[in-house]
C-alpha cells in the first residue's frame, strides 16, 4: 500500500511539474527522443561519413569565411548551417574533422528541433491551448 501511494504521489508531482513547465519539458522531450535516432541511426559511409553533398558542407565548415572564394549562387544560399557549426566548433576549440563536423550538424539539428518545440509551446500559450493540447 505504501509503494502504491509513493508511485501515485510521484506521478502527480511529475504531472504538476510538466503542467507548470510545459514548454521547457517539450524541448527536453524532443531532444531526448531525437538524439538517439542520430546516434544509433543509419550512417553514411561515402565521403568518410559526410555523404555526397555533405562533403561540400564539410568543406564549408573547414574553410570558414574563406569558402566565399569558391562558392556560387547555389551554395551561397546554404551557408548558414555550416557557419553555425564552424562557430560552434571554434568556440569549443574543436578541430573540424569529419566526425566533429557530423557531431556539430547533429547538435544543430537537435537544437533546431527543440527550438521548434519551444516555439510551438509559445504559440500554443498565445492561443490559449492547454498543456494537454500541446
Amino acid at each position: 500500500m505504501m509503494r502504491r501511494n509513493l508511485v501515485r504521489t510521484t506521478a502527480k508531482a511529475v504531472e504538476r511539474f510538466v503542467r507548470e513547465h510545459t514548454n521547457p519539458s517539450m524541448m527536453v522531450a524532443v531532444s531526448v527522443l531525437t538524439l538517439p535516432l542520430y546516434v544509433f541511426g543509419e550512417k553514411i559511409s561515402h565521403g568518410h561519413g559526410l555523404g555526397y553533398d555533405g562533403q561540400t558542407y564539410g568543406q564549408m565548415v573547414r574553410d570558414g569565411l574563406a569558402m566565399f572564394r569558391w562558392m556560387d549562387s547555389y551554395y551561397i544560399q546554404r551557408i548558414l548551417p555550416s557557419l553555425m557549426v564552424r562557430l560552434f566548433l571554434s568556440l569549443l576549440s574543436i578541430v573540424p574533422t569529419n566526425q566533429s563536423i557530423i557531431a556539430g550538424f547533429i547538435g544543430l539539428n537537435v537544437l533546431c528541433l527543440a527550438s521548434v518545440a519551444l516555439l510551438w509551446g509559445m504559440i500554443a500559450d498565445e492561443l490559449g491551448i492547454s498543456y494537454r493540447g500541446k
